[in-house]
């Protein structure tokens, strides 16, 4: 029906349709910087030249070895969205919530004030989407925000206990002891850093200076070198970048081990 809807109205536009299952489809061969293809869903590609870049409402795809693309957004609204006469029945608001949720993602790497006020408007929206609940809780997990995250998941998981909709069969049960752990390892090293550091020990939990130096000794920990840290002047964007890789607590003498990499799911599951 898309296709059929939108065929021929952009020339200069060719649709391709991916085919579902195990379908068999054409090689595809372009130059992203000059022959832009894009996806209404995010592919799962794993192909390390190119990357995919959330644009709007499509994903757009795009070399590594080249400057990231900068956010281009034309409306921040859907038509009647803000119009308490239109009604706002459960597929309206999934879709209200979808728009919002993908410019999340397109300034998420850009800027996390505009990211953050987007996905707070999707999931207030669409209180009851366990799939949108789920990839919200993908993306906090990217941007190091534990708390966040398992909150989404557990949503996801109240909404719908069994798997999701997908390919993959997720299920958000999985996704809440993962990150129920990650938090636990969170806490442990905090409480470590705070007995360790006499910096740390001497300063006020409330105060903006404690969260500035615990951000430092997070990214530290986490391999960061002590000049670039040094210049990270905004302690939440430290503070969340240096909880992408953090020590597992040892459980024999509680002390942290050596930093590895929590691997991270780059793109929403379903």
């Amino acid at each position: 029906i898309y296709l059929q809807l939108v065929e021929g109205v952009r020339p200069d536009v060719d649709l391709v349709l991916q085919g579902v299952g195990d379908a068999e489809l054409p090689a595809l061969e372009f130059k992203p910087e000059e022959d832009p293809v894009f996806f209404t869903h995010h592919p799962n590609w794993n192909f390390p030249p190119l990357t995919v870049v959330p644009t709007g409402l499509v994903f757009r795809i795009w070399r590594r070895d080249l400057p990231p693309l900068s956010p281009s957004v034309t409306r921040w609204s859907l038509d009647g969205e803000l119009d308490p006469r239109v009604p706002k029945d459960y597929l309206t608001r999934n879709l209200i919530g979808q728009f919002h949720y993908m410019l999340g993602l397109t300034f998420e790497r850009n800027d996390w004030a505009i990211a953050e006020r987007e996905l707070r408007r999707a999931r207030s929206v669409a209180s009851s989407n366990d799939v949108l609940f789920y990839n919200l809780g993908l993306v906090y997990r990217r941007s190091g925000l534990e708390a966040r995250s398992l909150a989404a998941f557990r949503r996801a998981e109240e909404i719908n206990p069994r798997h999701l909709a997908s390919g993959t069969r997720p299920r958000p049960s999985d996704r809440v002891t993962e990150a129920e752990a990650r938090l636990a390892d969170l806490d442990a090293l905090r409480s470590h850093l705070r007995a360790t550091d006499a910096r740390l020990a001497a300063l006020n939990p409330d105060e903006p200076a404690y969260h500035l130096r615990m951000a430092e000794l997070l990214l530290v920990s986490a391999g960061v070198p002590g000049f670039v840290v040094s210049k990270i002047p905004c302690a939440r964007r430290s503070f969340s970048t240096g909880f992408r890789r953090l020590p597992r607590a040892n459980t024999a003498s509680g002390r942290p081990r050596p930093p590895s990499l929590i691997t991270h799911q780059n793109s929403p599951d379903p």
